[in-house]
């Protein structure tokens, strides 16, 4: 996979940068990551990097993929932790 600038992933994907919690902590304990929102645009195989910038991709929205009938593949890092 060739790598993008975050500015390139933005015009892909839906970004949300922030503290991340995982599902059911009581204390906060996360960390800075990014969530995918959503897709911005049509594609065929998308490849979900683990880094955008400097922000590890922690999560991916229940709704993310909403309404994207193009999809035939996903790959996702090893850095989600919550879907």
């Amino acid at each position: 996979m060739s790598e993008k600038s975050v500015a390139e992933w933005r015009k892909i994907l839906k970004l949300s940068y922030g503290l991340f919690v995982p599902f059911g902590s009581f204390i906060p304990n996360g960390q800075e990551g990014i969530t995918i929102k959503g897709i911005k645009t049509d594609v065929k195989n998308l490849e979900i990097p683990e880094m955008i910038g400097n922000y590890k991709v922690m999560a991916i929205d229940a709704y993310a993929f909403h309404g994207c009938t193009g999809i035939e593949s996903i790959q996702l890092p090893a850095s989600i932790q919550s879907v």
